[in-house]
């Protein structure tokens, strides 16, 4: 749903935001996921029972995150 970069003291932090349903969550990603992902890309999130924010997700490429 939203890409966020910060910057401090010149090292920068990559952050993708997700939406499913009610449920939503952000995930710290390297610069080359972050420069990869487009907002509105679908993915397959994994989730343990009573867990409200995923384990694992997988990009439309198929790589797990």
């Amino acid at each position: 749903t939203d890409k966020k970069e910060y910057e401090d003291e010149g090292s920068y932090t990559y952050w993708l935001c997700y939406k499913c349903n009610d449920r939503t969550w952000k995930t710290k990603v390297k610069a080359d996921v972050y420069t990869r992902a487009k907002i509105g890309d679908s993915v397959i999130a994994v989730y343990l029972p009573g867990k409200k924010k995923p384990i694992v997700h997988y990009d439309p490429d198929g790589r797990a995150h």
